[in-house]
């Protein structure tokens, strides 16, 4: 009679599927080490970079360096070259060849699947100021799998906007290392004026820091942002003079995270300092 319960029991679990085998697996997020990111630049870039790499061996990952270095002026930041492939191994993922634009390239997700892995990457390009053919690219390293490798991108150029008669709000400075954002003083309750921006036309906007005006020609690459009169600054008016000093390129994107974001539009402005890359985010008000 027990014997009969239990096989009656196991025909019920395979008729329903409600019990899981020990060969089921569970997807789980894998946690990639960042070893490089950077740019290539050059005109002998075409038709070399054009896919992603999954390198399995240190001589693989020694041969493709030695590429870039020949090819290109490589401004590659290594954090990591020796690699232990015996636990390890290493995605390379380059973005297309581009021509006076920028580009990021960000892991979103790594997702572990019972045969293969999933590599979500978003890429945001941007408008540059240097007549240059660039490529970006970033080197991770992740336990070692003898599973398919899949490499799902999206990306992300922006959104078209006429900027005429737009007002923008400063908020804030952003690490884009760290995704923090430091929010100047004074703030919109002390001062309404302060950081704002006004287009006049399709590409040129003047607005303030704190005491100071400043204006904006976006078709002007060397100088896209700066400060043409006022008096001294206040609070974080001179953080804010240092950062508009450093900009070299901007975007504008779809942005519906920001507060009071009239069509949920957002005006960036790029700039590096100490080798960590930053932006001045506006919000359209």
């Amino acid at each position: 009679m027990k014997l009969m319960v239990i096989i009656t029991l196991g025909a019920i679990c395979l008729l329903f599927n409600g019990c899981k085998s020990e060969k089921e697996f569970d997807a789980k997020s894998i946690t990639p080490q960042i070893i490089a990111h950077g740019e290539l630049f050059g005109n002998d870039l075409y038709g070399v970079f054009n896919q992603n790499q999954v390198i399995k061996t240190q001589t693989e990952l020694n041969e493709l360096i030695a590429l870039m270095n020949s090819v290109s002026d490589s401004q590659i930041n290594f954090f990591e070259t020796e690699i232990d492939f015996s636990i390890y191994q290493v995605l390379a993922i380059f973005d297309i060849v581009r021509s006076s634009n920028e580009s990021n390239i960000k892991i979103t997700n790594i997702t572990e699947f019972s045969d293969k892995l999933i590599v979500n990457t978003k890429i945001t390009s941007r408008k540059g100021f240097w007549e240059s053919i660039s490529q970006s690219c970033r080197f991770m390293k992740l336990p070692k799998t003898s599973k398919k490798i899949i490499f799902e991108i999206e990306e992300d150029s922006g959104d078209e906007i006429s900027l005429k008669d737009t007002q923008w709000k400063l908020a804030g400075i952003v690490n884009l290392q760290t995704n923090e954002l430091k929010v100047l003083k004074p703030e919109v309750s002390n001062c309404i004026k302060c950081y704002t921006l006004l287009f006049n036309s399709k590409s040129i906007a003047d607005g303030f820091s704190t005491f100071c005006v400043v204006r904006v020609n976006l078709t002007q690459p060397e100088c896209l942002i700066s400060i043409i009169g006022g008096q001294n600054e206040r609070d974080d008016g001179y953080l804010f003079q240092e950062a508009i000093n450093l900009v070299t390129s901007y975007s504008i994107k779809k942005s519906c995270s920001l507060p009071f974001n009239d069509g949920c539009y957002s005006l960036n402005f790029f700039y590096k300092e100490d080798e960590i890359e930053y932006c001045l985010k506006y919000y359209k008000i």
